[in-house]
């Protein structure tokens, strides 16, 4: 039992240490969503190189971010955990929330300002279950360690008991 208990503290010591999980997505071959972890990062991979294309990403239709030849534009709400990497054109989103999950689309539009092509894809930001059973974890070594307390109080108070009362049949008995 202490083994385990020490396994559990050490497992969630190690996690609180550990940096949070980072998904990579290509948005150009997968067709099921992209699933990264709340407070995690995700990078998606929308084109080869962006440097001369111009770019509006929207989240369900609504746009957050635009790249124009090297001229980065994110709304406040992506503003500190969004960057966009010109020259890999791949997205980053630090920092996962639950409110990022959703259809986004990223309109690409070549040099000449014609519309080449629509990229689409789906975020699906999960728990994660790692720091979820751990917390579990803790609950239940919290209360079997409160049962092993109540029973060791009860049989030393049991014991107690029974003492006192030997005492008093030998003070009755007169020996």
């Amino acid at each position: 039992m202490e083994k385990f208990l020490l396994l559990l503290v050490l497992a969630g010591g190690c996690h609180a240490f550990l940096p949070p999980t980072e998904t990579k997505c290509d948005a150009n071959q997968d067709t099921s969503p992209c699933s990264p972890v709340v407070g995690g990062s995700v990078c998606i991979k929308l084109l080869n190189n962006a440097t001369n294309y111009k770019l509006i990403c929207s989240k369900d239709d609504l746009p957050f971010m635009s790249c124009n030849r090297g001229n980065l534009d994110i709304v406040e709400a992506y503003k500190n955990r969004t960057k966009f990497f010109i020259g890999t054109g791949t997205l980053k989103i630090t920092n996962v929330e639950r409110s990022d999950t959703g259809q986004y689309k990223v309109e690409r539009y070549n040099p000449d300002g014609q519309r080449e092509s629509n990229i689409v894809f789906s975020l699906q930001v999960k728990e994660d279950i790692f720091f979820i059973l751990v917390i579990a974890c803790f609950a239940l070594g919290a209360v079997l360690l409160i049962v092993l307390v109540v029973c060791c109080i009860c049989r030393k108070k049991q014991r107690t008991e029974s003492k006192g009362s030997q005492a008093k049949a030998v003070d009755e008995i007169g020996f």
